[in-house]
């Protein structure tokens, strides 16, 4: 089922309680908050991300550092870049610039 027709089925039904928090929701959003708590941590998390983020929008050099930071993560979990220890980072550095 798409968003759209999860939404529009939302609005035709009445709302009911998830146990035990009490948070009151339509029971399309029960069904998908169910299908979203059995993912991994992982999808979970960038989930969240996403929802977050979608409150309140970032200004571009925000938004332009977190999609560097993003991207510099990934590519650390990839192996594609390996971390440096600050100490042989600044070696390195002042080993360039002398």
């Amino acid at each position: 089922m798409t968003f759209s027709e999860r939404k529009s089925r939302m609005k035709k039904q009445s709302f009911s309680c998830i146990k035990p928090t009490g948070i009151l929701m339509p029971p399309q959003v029960q069904e998908l908050a169910a299908e979203v708590l059995e993912l991994s941590a992982q999808d979970r998390a960038k989930i969240l991300e996403l929802l977050l983020n979608s409150f309140e929008p970032q200004p571009d050099p925000q938004k332009a550092w977190m999609n560097l930071a993003l991207q510099r993560r990934e590519q650390i979990r990839t192996g594609e870049v390996a971390m440096v220890n600050g100490a042989d980072a600044m070696l390195r550095i002042k080993a360039r610039i002398a």
